[in-house]
């Protein structure tokens, strides 16, 4: 089984099967049969070569089903975003957006670029910027990092817009955005000081690589999975109250410097 998305406790999963696999929405507050979906639109050969698929839940508007399917086709430096949104049980017609972008490894950065849905936009973080895409108007846009390139993930928030969660040196700092480029820094945390009491053996890098690896974060910024990358300590904290605990195991992370 693979989980393509998780929101307020319902699971978007595709499930092998023989001869197409399943999809359906299962729910983790509520011990009820799967909801079966159909399976997405494929997108058409007249795109060209197309990889990088996702699929996202929508909010839950009365329709417990209600998500989208994303294909990106890339032949640098043209994008076209491939989409289609499931309502009421039935996928609408396959929309296109296109952009152009100069940017190295492309096709990797937004395979494995942190995604966030925020109403009808897909927030897509990489290296450099945020790419956005606007399913209600086809089209894309950007948002800029606050500070700049670096050590960063994104995180829903509650109300409307998102969280930037950045790492500098032992320094998290935590940005609330409207998703339009306007950031306002809501907390600084010092990682050594909240994780000072798990015995961490080694704090710095002898390359000079990031000492502090932001692993993922939950929504609204509750929590986040933290990498001591020189001890290979994964840790888990909770921003509110800065209260830092061990997870056994270790993450590498990804290189998105290129």
């Amino acid at each position: 089984m693979h989980l393509w998305d998780c929101r307020n406790g319902r699971l978007l999963v595709e499930i092998p099967a023989w001869p197409d696999n399943a999809y359906a929405v299962r729910s983790l507050l509520n011990q009820v049969p799967d909801i079966p979906i159909p399976a997405p639109p494929a997108p058409s050969s007249f795109y060209g070569r197309c990889g990088c698929q996702h699929m996202f839940l929508l909010e839950d508007d009365g329709d417990v089903t209600s998500c989208f399917s994303l294909t990106f086709c890339i032949s640098a430096p043209t994008v076209r975003a491939l989409f289609s949104i499931l309502q009421s049980g039935v996928w609408g017609d396959l929309q296109c957006a296109k952009t152009e972008l100069e940017m190295a490894w492309l096709p990797l950065q937004l395979r494995d670029a942190k995604k966030v849905v925020v109403g009808r936009k897909v927030y897509m973080l990489t290296y450099k910027f945020i790419l956005g895409l606007d399913l209600a108007t086809n089209s894309f846009f950007t948002v800029e990092i606050p500070g700049g390139p670096g050590n960063n993930t994104l995180s829903r928030a509650k109300q409307s817009g998102l969280y930037l969660i950045n790492a500098k040196g032992f320094e998290l700092r935590v940005w609330l955005g409207d998703g339009t480029g306007q950031w306002v820094l809501k907390n600084t945390i010092s990682v050594r000081e909240a994780c000072g009491h798990l015995n961490v053996p080694r704090w710095e890098m002898d390359d000079g690589y990031h000492h502090i690896w932001v692993v993922e974060a939950g929504d609204n910024a509750e929590f986040v999975f933290l990498q001591l990358m020189a001890s290979e300590i994964l840790c888990c904290m909770r921003l509110g109250n800065r209260i830092a605990e061990r997870v056994d195991g270790g993450i590498i992370p990804p290189d998105y410097n290129s």
